[in-house]
């Protein structure tokens, strides 16, 4: 159980230097290259998922312009020396030349304007002065306009660090003005390697719970890519079970999501056409307390992974998924057409479309799958195409047919004599 007061995962492993910053390693080295030979942008764009690292690599940017005592790493390239005066403050938030801006809850022009009031002064404490506009997708038109001429040309020793989930949103004259760097999504691996370091950190001080690797790979997936929702996902399982080891069936309970094994189950019980099955597995899906989005949802991305294995056997790189797992897809799809299976997808997800706005959703998913496990050709698309080139077929001999002169004259009705009164 966690003690209280402690502070929250996220936060106490925030990275503190570009070294740290994993996942997004093509960032770093062009962001620390471009310290080394003093080649810096007066204005950053970083975009990408949330949890990624963006307002982090804001933050370490502004860390080693203004670090008094640049380290260098292994690789020749510089960074943050966490020990002079400024890397202190700036790690405590006490740093007044750094100014973290929202712009989901200050986003008008006159929040604009405040700013570039503030702007033409210089830095107080370092050598350069700092904006952080986070979520700057969400500035109005009127402030982006207000904020353009500022961005094109700010005062010496001034930077700009837009940070944003939705690049498309913003104009494209802010872009053009600013050094762009996309985020990715990071590996589950890597967020596996990261969350198994941390778990063995803070369960040394005996105060935070043990977790077995199963347990530590679906929180990973769970945290889709972001390294964020990956700790604070981790912090909020330590924080409500107390017994230890943390245990796969502890995780999937606390975050609703399915297990491997329930999904192969599920979706052999439908290759294979044993509706019985199926539907007691569903059934039993129910009784635990899934609703019918959550079993879908994990179904499509089963099917997902069903599909990209029987196109490429050795995408299970590409799938992110364990050696063990993708061998046993590849062997339960052996079997099947390729059509199938993406028929399975595209009805899997019409169906997940189709609950949000069903009073039976249950019927409607259940419904689905079993027309799935049927296996009738009617369900499948290559039978769908091959009864509409049939009926295209019968319309073209039709054409055909009535295009065709007659050979039969109609006979001529008789004519009526006309009688003089």
């Amino acid at each position: 159980m966690s003690a209280p007061n402690r502070q929250n995962l996220y936060r106490k492993y925030r990275p503190q230097r570009f070294s740290e910053l994993s996942g997004q390693e093509h960032i770093s080295r062009t962001i620390q290259a471009a310290v080394a030979s003093d080649r810096i942008s007066h204005a950053y764009m970083f975009s990408g998922p949330r949890g990624t690292g963006k307002t982090s690599a804001a933050r370490l940017l502004a860390k080693i312009l203004n670090c008094q005592n640049l380290e260098q790493t292994p690789g020749g390239l510089p960074d943050c020396c966490r020990v002079c005066d400024n890397c202190r403050r700036i790690e405590e938030m006490n740093f007044m030349d750094i100014i973290e801006i929202d712009a989901a809850s200050n986003n008008g022009v006159e929040d604009i304007r405040q700013m570039r009031e503030k702007v033409k002064y210089r830095p107080a404490e370092g050598r350069y002065k700092i904006y952080i506009i986070d979520e700057v997708h969400m500035l109005s038109g009127s402030a982006f306009n207000a904020f353009l001429k500022t961005l094109e040309e700010p005062p010496p020793n001034v930077i700009f660090v837009l940070a944003t989930t939705d690049p498309q949103k913003v104009p494209a004259t802010i872009i053009s003005r600013c050094q762009c760097f996309d985020f990715h999504s990071v590996s589950r691996r890597t967020i596996q390697a990261r969350l198994e370091e941390i778990v063995k950190l803070e369960s040394a001080e005996g105060v935070f719970p043990t977790f077995e690797t199963e347990a530590l790979a679906m929180i990973a997936e769970c945290a889709q890519g972001g390294f964020r929702d990956g700790l604070s996902l981790l912090d909020q399982i330590a924080s409500s079970i107390s017994e230890q080891p943390v245990k796969l069936d502890h995780v999937l309970k606390l975050t609703r999501r399915l297990s491997y094994t329930t999904l192969k189950e599920v979706t052999c019980a439908i290759f294979s056409h044993d509706l019985g099955q199926l539907v007691k597995l569903l059934n039993e899906l129910y009784s635990l307390g899934y609703e019918p989005l959550t079993i879908g949802r994990d179904l499509l991305e089963y099917l997902r992974r069903c599909m990209i294995l029987k196109i490429d056997a050795e995408a299970n790189q590409l799938l992110d998924l364990p050696a063990e797992q993708a061998a046993e897809i590849k062997v339960q799809v052996a079997d099947l057409q390729v059509r199938y299976i993406i028929g399975a997808v595209s009805r899997v997800e019409r169906a997940l479309l189709n609950i949000r706005n069903s009073f039976q959703a249950r019927v409607l998913l259940e419904s689905e799958l079993i027309r799935l496990g049927l296996g009738d050709e009617i369900f499948t698309s290559e039978a769908v195409e091959k009864r509409i080139e049939q009926l295209e077929q019968k319309v073209a001999a039709l054409r055909k047919i009535a295009a065709r002169p007659s050979a039969v004259t109609p006979a001529r009705e008789p004519a009526v004599p006309v009688t003089s009164s």
